[in-house]
């Protein structure tokens, strides 16, 4: 397993987890349409949460790679994985997300250099989320869902309420572990 941390997080480049092995409480989440359109509820499960760097490492470990999902090439509809923060679903309507959006990078398939690819840029991600390496806006910060379909890659980084100035950081932050072009969108429906 591909590690971007260390116990300290000292001398690496890119995303760090705290040096305690203590986290704030994480939520996995997983969502499977199949047969099932337009019914988020019934599709969204809450699988493990988890609240240590050991049981992060542990779900990461035991979870397939995005790059190991697959499209049902029959319906046609997309899986979803997410992590949040606990208490709070990957769900628009949820009242922690009403006022927020996400941060949206939208990652063609066949011009990914290889499946790694998304696959780092998923964990770095979360690492930067869980890590909490937002700093003073950390709190802002509610998850990261990924929508897997059968050419693309929509990962994305949801947030609370945010004035503009903070949009502005929150990216130059993503921007650290990829140059994929970032756009936000708000909740609305």
């Amino acid at each position: 397993m591909n590690n971007t941390s260390s116990e300290s997080g000292e001398g690496l480049e890119g995303p760090h987890l705290p040096t305690s092995d203590e986290l704030k409480q994480w939520t996995f989440y997983m969502r499977d349409a199949t047969g099932q359109r337009g019914n988020w509820d019934k599709t969204l499960q809450e699988i493990h949460s988890f609240d240590t760097v050991k049981g992060f490492w542990e779900l990461l470990y035991h979870m397939a790679k995005p790059s190991q999902i697959k499209q049902n090439p029959r319906t046609k509809e997309a899986k979803n994985i997410s992590i949040f923060r606990k208490g709070i679903s990957p769900r628009w309507e949820d009242p922690a997300n009403s006022n927020g959006g996400r941060f949206e990078m939208n990652i063609n398939a066949d011009k990914l250099g290889s499946s790694v690819e998304i696959d780092k840029l998923w964990e770095d991600l979360i690492l930067l989320m869980i890590g909490e390496n937002f700093g003073e806006l950390n709190e802002k910060i509610h998850g990261v869902d990924l929508a897997i379909r059968r050419r693309e890659y929509r990962l994305s980084l949801w947030v609370g309420e945010c004035d503009k100035q903070a949009k502005s950081l929150m990216i130059e932050k993503i921007k650290s572990i990829s140059d994929v072009e970032i756009r936000f969108e708000n909740h609305t429906w």
